[in-house]
């Protein structure tokens, strides 16, 4: 399927996007992940002050990202120089519903960090060799090739892998604790 950018609209996480349309073209490309859809939930009154707190009113009022923990502590693990961090971090921004992948520029993220497009290009090459994203050739009814979508489902896969073996550590350093407080425990040391 192709995909056509519709006007402009307010999303509910606070940024500006473009739905995109579905248009006949080449067979749909297949997933390699499953991507679970979050619960569509406004953020507590609660949370919102705590955010503002930390961050002030103004910047608060200008949005958010929501980005997996796992994702910065695994940076080394995915194999990520900084300026490809940067880049997919980008691509994670544009991401704002589970179903629609994100489609920004590369003009648009080489603008932001700095950068030549050309050099986002290679740091996107790398990142799709990597297997963390694939890139998606998208066209426009009558207007040609417009900025490409980036499929996230090899981030989420990996990351997963990773997410999966934090947690079997943590749960081994709890039994581990837990099993040194009760021999402690038994010998009378506080």
């Amino acid at each position: 399927m192709g995909l056509v950018r519709s006007s402009l609209e307010y999303n509910d996480f606070g940024a500006y996007s473009y739905p995109m349309t579905e248009t006949p073209s080449n067979p749909s490309t297949p997933t390699d992940a499953e991507v679970i859809a979050f619960p569509k939930t406004k953020a507590s009154k609660a949370d919102q002050r705590r955010f503002e707190a930390r961050w002030g009113k103004l910047v608060a009022g200008r949005g958010y990202t929501m980005l997996p923990a796992v994702m910065i502590r695994a940076q080394h693990r995915l194999g990520l120089e900084p300026e490809h961090f940067n880049a997919l971090l980008h691509l994670v921004y544009h991401w704002w519903e589970p179903d629609n992948n994100p489609y920004p520029a590369k003009a648009t993220i080489a603008a932001r960090m700095d950068k030549s497009p050309k050099t986002v290009q290679r740091y996107l090459k790398a990142l799709e060799d990597s297997g963390l994203i694939r890139r998606i050739v998208r066209f426009e009814a009558h207007r040609g090739q417009t900025s490409n979508e980036y499929d996230l489902s090899g981030l989420v896969q990996k990351l997963a892998v990773i997410a999966a073996e934090e947690a079997k550590v943590s749960e081994e350093n709890k039994t581990r604790a837990s099993s040194v407080e009760r021999r402690s425990n038994r010998r009378g040391v506080s």
